[in-house]
C-alpha cells in the first residue's frame, strides 16, 4: 500500500507529497521532506513513519503549536486514509493509493489461477490447496 499527503493551496491548486521512504520529515527547515515556510511551524515539526507496507504513523516532535489529526492534538498516532493532519494553518489529507481491496483482488486472482487437480475421474475441478 502506498500513501500520499495532499494539501490545497489558496489558489485552489493541489500539492501532493508521496510517502515513499521509512521517514518523512515535515517542518520549516528547508531540508525537510515537506517544507512549510511559516514562522509558526517548528524547524522539525513532525515525522511520518511508514513501514513500507500498510502502517503509517505520525509523530509530533514536542512542538509548541502541536500537530492535530482530525481536530485532536496528538503526540503520536496511527494514520489512515482520509485523516486530516493540521500543522498550523496548513492541512494535509492522507490518501491511500492502492487500498487493501486491490491487494485482496490480486490474491483472489492468484487463487483462481492455482493449478487444478481432479479429485476423481469425472469429478468437478477445484483449486489445489497450498
Amino acid at each position: 500500500m502506498q500513501f500520499r499527503l495532499d494539501t490545497h493551496l489558496r489558489d485552489g491548486s493541489r500539492l501532493s507529497f508521496l510517502i515513499a521512504r521509512p521517514q518523512t520529515t515535515v517542518g520549516r527547515r528547508a531540508a525537510c521532506d515537506i517544507h512549510i515556510a511559516l514562522p509558526i511551524v517548528e524547524p522539525l515539526h513532525c515525522c511520518i513513519h511508514w513501514d513500507g507496507a500498510t502502517v503509517l504513523v505520525l509523530e509530533d516532535h514536542g512542538t509548541r503549536l502541536g500537530t492535530r489529526v482530525n481536530g485532536t492534538a496528538v503526540h503520536r498516532c496511527l494514520l489512515a486514509g482520509g485523516d486530516r493532519i493540521a500543522i498550523g494553518p496548513v492541512e494535509f489529507i492522507v490518501c491511500v493509493l492502492d487500498p487493501p481491496a486491490a491487494a485482496a483482488g490480486a490474491a483472489d486472482a492468484e487463487r483462481r489461477a492455482a493449478p487444478l487437480v481432479e479429485v476423481e475421474p469425472g469429478a468437478r475441478r477445484t483449486p489445489a490447496r497450498r
